[in-house]
């Protein structure tokens, strides 16, 4: 798989990678971060995506709180952003 990184890109004392833009350029998946409900971030940021394993659902936050981040109506997948 080739990841293409645009910008700005910054690694903190955490280890946190920060990327302007990645372009996954594969026809493969990639794999979110996943936990249980407990192990949710304590100081969670805005925009922040993860797996959760008890609800087995997509999740992000938005700011406020955590929520589902697809729902399915007829059929069909649709995203749950604010925009």
């Amino acid at each position: 798989m080739a990841i293409k990184i645009q910008g700005d890109t910054v690694i903190d004392d955490s280890k946190n990678i920060t990327v302007n833009t990645a372009v996954f350029t594969t026809t493969g998946a990639i794999t979110l971060p996943k936990g249980t409900e407990e192990q949710k971030p304590v100081s969670p940021a805005t925009g922040m995506i993860r797996y959760n394993t008890d609800s087995n659902r997509v999740e992000f936050y938005d700011g406020t709180s955590w929520g589902s981040a697809f729902r399915s109506i007829s059929g069909k997948l649709y995203f749950l952003g604010s925009n």
